[in-house]
């Protein structure tokens, strides 16, 4: 169950890759006979008949065409399946289907097939279609999530290759095309997706590209620092159109390039069209960049893309308050170095922190974050710290200490425990799953032997909240042997569908005493846990809730609003996969998973397995108790 999520997971790195050849993957199992298209994937077409036996008298064979060759990517894209084995001469006519081809339009483009995402490729248009309004305002409200699981299912959510909604309630065709592709790209730069923003745009062709989505591609290129290629695309928009956006990029642009005057000039023509009211912050940093004197930048008010790449660039100090839970896309942007006049031009552990940001909200990928922490490191004074002086101080710099403390560790032993005192420093963060994130491919290289007991329980964790399930089993199986094994018995359970018989009195009592000494309130704990076993399918007799009845009815999580809760129930009752996602990140609302409500966790986990995407709930569950502390 667990791996299904985990190929989902490592999409982010390979999927880009796969895509530059110009066509969109196909998916599907190796070895499995596909029935062939009569027309190519990405033109209209009719209805496609069966063909049809006529009796011949001399039938003579005829060789199957061979297609044209296509250029091989530079490198294999590890998303694209394996190739189907050649089916037998004698059975061709059982790769023949009748079906509808419905017109593939660009709203539909993706760079992941329906099979590898583990979705189907009608989200949107199952059973009642979901009509485009709808599905756009759905796509305009997503938010970047704290959780691994919902980043992925978000993520696949929004790359996925599959039909686009209809318009209104009907026919897709007579509407503008692109418009559903456009609210997937400006989603996905607002989630810190820039590689797969560029993927998105390259796979419409040039002439198709709105300006949203050209827009797009050049904040992406700017936030990974890229200035040379988005000033390319900048010069080239400028002469077809000099619309206000290519105006303030030109700016930047020419800043660039030495030409302090050109840009000077360039930002008196948008002062004088009356743009300083729009974008006070544009002009605060380019009258920065200019080298005049400007008032200290008090906060970041409605920034964009183009004036936070800006910022980065000239060097002046990051307003307070900026890292405290910024949006994804600009984590990414503080966190990253950009070429030329943006290198190096913020603190290296105020961009660590910056990286932490981005990588809790899937906007930075764990290379960049321990590169950052490489270098917050030996800018600081916390390398030579004492194990439990850094457990115990909750900041970034003990973080990235420890990570350097345990890279540099020669035996698996002394490894184990820095990563033991980096989890129990991550805990007391609340920052466990970036944690599991960090080490989990560091654990995964440790042999599981008796003499690793104490540390079994903390490699479980942590391979099972970075979505190594089967890499946690011989971990778990060697905690459970300890003398407190009774406490990753009931995760055991949670993760692997241990459901073959109802969960006894006893082996709850048993969790329990595995708890004694905990500071944590038991019966808030023990209600999560059995919330989340039912959750995923755990037939409990109602006797084990009994228990708790004597405690608050009341939870202090997250709970979220009617307007979100009853559409959810509404779509997953109705099968909406589509639909059913987008709202679990509503009801998620961007928060730590252990910040929400045994409802909502219960709402959203459920809701996921009505629409059959059982492995996701399945992780999301995992991650909420080892995150909550279980």
């Amino acid at each position: 169950m667990m791996r299904q999520v985990g190929l989902g997971w490592a999409i982010r790195g390979s999927l880009v890759a796969g895509v530059m050849v110009g066509g969109v993957l196909t998916g599907g199992p190796a070895g499995a006979q596909q029935p062939l298209s009569l027309v190519p994937a990405d033109q209209g077409g009719g209805t496609v008949a069966a063909p049809v036996s006529a009796p011949a008298p001399t039938p003579t064979p005829t060789p199957t065409p061979t297609p044209a060759p296509v250029p091989a990517p530079a490198a294999t894209p590890a998303l694209t399946p394996p190739p189907s084995a050649p089916a037998p001469e004698g059975n061709r006519a059982s790769l023949f289907e009748v079906k509808d081809l419905r017109p593939l339009t660009i709203d539909g483009k993706g760079l992941i097939e329906p099979g590898l995402a583990g979705m189907p490729g009608d989200i949107w248009s199952d059973g009642t279609p979901t009509s485009r309004r709808f599905a756009e305002r759905l796509i305009a409200a997503q938010m970047a999530q704290q959780v691994p699981a919902l980043s992925d299912l978000q993520r696949r959510m929004l790359v996925l290759n599959s039909e686009p909604p209809a318009q209104g309630g009907g026919s897709a065709a007579g509407g503008k095309d692109g418009s559903f592709l456009e609210a997937r790209i400006r989603q996905l730069l607002l989630l810190g997706n820039t590689e797969e923003v560029r993927a998105l745009v390259d796979l419409v062709p040039a002439q198709s590209r709105s300006e949203v989505m050209i827009l797009s591609q050049v904040n992406s290129l700017l936030i990974n620092g890229d200035s040379e290629s988005a000033c390319a695309i900048v010069r080239q928009q400028l002469e077809q159109a000099a619309s206000t956006p290519w105006q303030k990029a030109m700016v930047y642009c020419e800043y660039l390039a030495g030409h302090g005057d050109g840009a000077a000039m360039q930002t008196g023509l948008l002062r004088d069209q009356g743009e300083v009211e729009s974008d006070p912050l544009f002009f605060w940093v380019a009258e920065s960049l200019s080298g005049l004197q400007v008032l200290p930048l008090e906060s970041l008010k409605d920034p964009t893309p183009l004036a936070a790449v800006m910022l980065r660039s000239s060097g002046k100090p990051l307003p307070t308050g900026v890292l405290v839970s910024p949006p994804a896309w600009l984590a990414r942007t503080l966190a990253l170095s950009g070429q030329g006049a943006a290198t190096s031009k913020i603190d290296p552990l105020m961009r660590a922190v910056a990286g932490e940001q981005a990588f809790l909200r899937a906007a930075l990928s764990r290379e960049a974050l321990t590169g950052l922490y490489d270098k917050a490191a030996l800018a600081g004074k916390l390398s030579a710290s004492p194990l439990e002086t850094l457990a115990a101080d909750p900041s970034a710099a003990a973080t990235a200490a420890l990570w350097v403390r345990a890279k540099a560790q020669g035996s698996v032993p002394d490894q184990a425990q820095v990563v033991a005192k980096a989890w129990e420093q991550a805990n007391s963060r609340a920052m466990p799953l970036l944690a599991a994130s960090l080490y989990g491919p560091m654990v995964q290289t440790m042999p599981v032997t008796p003499d690793l007991g104490w540390f079994a329980g903390t490699a479980a964790r942590i391979l099972l909240a970075s979505g190594a399930a089967e890499q946690a089993r011989p971990w778990l199986k060697l905690a459970q042997s300890q003398s407190n094994g009774a406490q990753t018995a009931l995760l055991d359970r949670l993760a692997f569908n241990g459901f073959s018989s109802g969960l006894s009195v006893d082996a709850l009592a048993a969790w329990r005493k595995a708890q004694a000494g905990k500071s944590e309130d038991i019966a808030r704990r023990e209600q999560r846990l059995l919330t989340l076993l039912q959750a995923v399918g755990d037939r409990l007799d109602p006797g084990l809730w009994a228990d708790l009845w004597a405690t608050s009815a009341r939870d202090a999580g997250q709970t979220p609003s009617a307007s979100r809760w009853q559409a959810l129930i509404r779509a997953a009752g109705q099968k909406h996969v589509g639909e059913t996602i987008g709202l679990v990140m509503l009801v998620a609302d961007g928060q730590p998973v252990a910040a929400l409500s045994d409802g909502a966790l219960s709402l959203m986990i459920d809701s996921l397995r009505q629409v059959g995407l059982t492995a996701d709930a399945r992780a999301l569950a995992v991650q909420a108790a080892i995150a909550s502390g279980l």
